[in-house]
């Protein structure tokens, strides 16, 4: 694990992560039952054409930004991991991004209005 937690610490063109933004992010990925480097790679943050979205004073929003999410997308799937799958998917409406990447730059609103319209019955 440790090595995972250095790589994505590299991975983040000078504004590494401190150990507490890497427990919180281990925390999320538990939390959704996925592995870090699942969460890493939906987050860009070891990507080198990205800029880094989360600094330390964002990460406990991000968290609580992702159960926001998590727990709208499981009213209209009927489940968690039908939920944490499609937070984990891109998506055409989001221009090919996912819901997690999203999250993570500040758009939960539309995360969440996309799908109230969902759950009110609007398809397209």
């Amino acid at each position: 694990m440790s090595d995972q937690n250095d790589k994505i610490r590299r991975g983040t063109h000078g504004a590494a992560l401190r150990p507490e933004d890497i427990n919180a992010l281990n925390d999320c990925a538990r939390r959704l039952m996925i592995p870090i480097e699942d969460l890493a790679l939906a987050l860009a943050i070891d990507d080198p054409g990205s800029k880094q979205p989360l600094i330390s004073s964002s990460i406990r929003v991000f968290l609580d930004d992702v159960d926001r999410v998590v727990l709208a997308a499981e009213e209209i799937s009927c489940g968690r991991s039908k939920a944490v799958a499609w937070l984990m998917q891109p998506h055409m409406a989001f221009d090919n991004q996912t819901p997690l990447f999203l999250i993570a730059h500040g758009r939960v609103t539309d995360l969440l209005e996309y799908l109230s319209s969902i759950q009110s019955g609007f398809t397209g």
